[in-house]
């Protein structure tokens, strides 16, 4: 009799806290099963014969010590992991329309393009110690295939594959202040003369390597080892970069001072060619006057073009903003002699949005103005006007090839300096904090070196821009 008592204590127990479905089914009279084995009565049968020794303990010779059946029904608590990765999820996509009218040499031609680029990112920290970066990107323009004939694009702004990996490396911590990571990265420093990302292209630039990191009370260093290619023999070497640049925390009135150096080697197709760079930049602000600038001296072998003799740039730039008004207004000056070889900077500049003059044997001065109609819309007005620095040498392309002639078109030595000026407007307006729409347009006017070269004609660019970061 007490078993039986036992028995019906526990299966009114274990009924009360069973969920509504399960009750339901004990009074279904849907099918014969459901008759013939009551669901809650099976149930009970269980629950009694796993936690009936543990009542029957329980019990006293007068009466029965209750044990809440919510206690026997909960799953015991797990165990907090300690192999919990720790990640972060982001990224951006980019939609763009251009409408290009291209300069090279004589010809002229115009083009509309629809350019995307979707980049999602994954940080992963493992532990203390390891994490994980990843950022494959989609890209290309729109309507447009390609052979996959090129296969260098480590420090390549041009490479065209549309689906890669563009940023993917692992990071050490090997002390508190020093990381090392290894994989494939961005080299992006300072305003981009020297070193960027090139993220104004369709695809970016980006670096196979290594990169050892500090960061402490007067600064972060970067040192890196990049691989620009490797080759598949034994008789031929590879092409590699070293950097080293150091952004250094040196007084509050200085925005920004900047120390660097690099080396290339190239030994692809058996050669044995080298060129050298280093470099300072600085900012200062006292109050609404902004002063800067940054130089770079070189020097190479003759697979790069030089001529066995130091060449570099120079760019000096000042401002000042009205904070009345939310303008700025300001001056810029660049100066690259005509043996300077670009090493891996911006695609758009730095000589201003437009893609016909490049940086070697110029010189240019810009008026340079920013306004703030609000928080989310902002102008930029820009009047450039270029000149060569040697008449006995041709201006150039930001690619480095020729633009224009030494020889008019008359057969006569053309001596003008004058390449051109250029008038610049963009804007941008943050809808959101997560997008951001764009749109800018560029107007090259020719100077009398390029009207004496090739005639006379003007050259305008456009685009409208859409991006989301996320």
């Amino acid at each position: 009799m007490q078993t039986l008592a036992l028995y019906r204590s526990l299966s009114r127990k274990v009924s009360s806290v069973l969920p509504s479905q399960a009750r339901k089914c004990q009074v279904s009279q849907q099918s014969n099963w459901d008759r013939l084995f009551p669901i809650g009565t099976l149930c009970s049968l269980l629950l009694s014969v796993v936690f009936g020794s543990q009542w029957v303990e329980a019990r006293t010779g007068e009466a029965e010590v209750a044990v809440p059946a919510t206690a026997a029904l909960a799953a015991p608590p797990l165990p907090a992991s300690q192999d919990e990765l720790e990640a972060k999820f982001g990224g951006k996509a980019r939609l763009r329309l251009e409408d290009l009218q291209s300069y090279s040499g004589t010809s002229y031609r115009r083009n509309q393009q629809w350019l995307i680029l979707v980049r999602p990112s994954a940080q992963i920290k493992v532990d203390d110690v390891a994490s994980v970066f990843v950022e494959p990107q989609f890209a290309k323009v729109m309507g447009r295939d390609y052979s996959y004939a090129q296969t260098d694009s480590s420090g390549s702004s041009t490479y065209n594959e549309n689906l890669h990996m563009y940023q993917g490396y692992i990071s050490f911590a090997l002390m508190d202040d020093v990381r090392l990571s290894g994989g494939r990265f961005v080299l992006d420093y300072g305003d981009g003369f020297v070193l960027a990302k090139a993220d104004w292209g369709v695809y970016g630039r980006s670096f196979d390597g290594f990169k050892l990191i500090w960061k402490g009370k007067f600064g972060k260093v970067d040192l890196a080892q990049a691989k620009i290619d490797s080759t598949a023999d034994f008789v031929a070497r590879d092409k590699d970069l070293s950097v080293l640049y150091a952004v250094l925390d040196v007084h509050e009135n200085f925005k920004a001072f900047d120390l660097y150096a690099l080396y290339e080697h190239n030994g692809l197709s058996g050669v044995n060619e080298s060129r050298s760079a280093y470099g300072v930049r600085v900012k200062t602000q006292w109050d609404e006057i902004d002063v800067g600038f940054e130089t770079a001296n070189a020097r190479g072998t003759s697979s790069y073009g030089y001529s066995d003799r130091t060449t570099g740039f120079l760019t000096v730039m000042s401002g000042y903003k009205f904070e009345q008004l939310k303008l700025r207004i300001g001056l810029e000056y660049n100066y690259a002699d005509k043996e300077w070889r670009e090493w891996y900077p911006l695609a758009k500049g730095p000589l201003g949005r437009n893609e016909i003059v490049g940086r070697r044997n110029l010189r240019s001065i810009a008026l340079r103005s920013q306004y703030s109609a609000s928080d989310s819309l902002k102008f930029n007005f820009d009047l450039w006007n270029f000149q060569r620095v040697d008449d006995q040498t041709t201006a150039f392309t930001p690619s480095l090839g020729t633009l224009g002639s030494v020889t008019s078109r008359d057969g006569t030595a053309n001596t003008a300096i004058d390449v051109g000026q250029s008038v610049e407007l963009s804007a941008t307006y943050n809808a959101t904090s997560k997008v951001v729409y764009a749109a800018g347009m560029s107007y090259f006017m020719q100077g009398a070196y390029l009207k004496n070269a090739v005639g006379d004609r003007t050259v305008t660019e456009g685009y409208l821009m859409a991006t989301v970061n996320f």
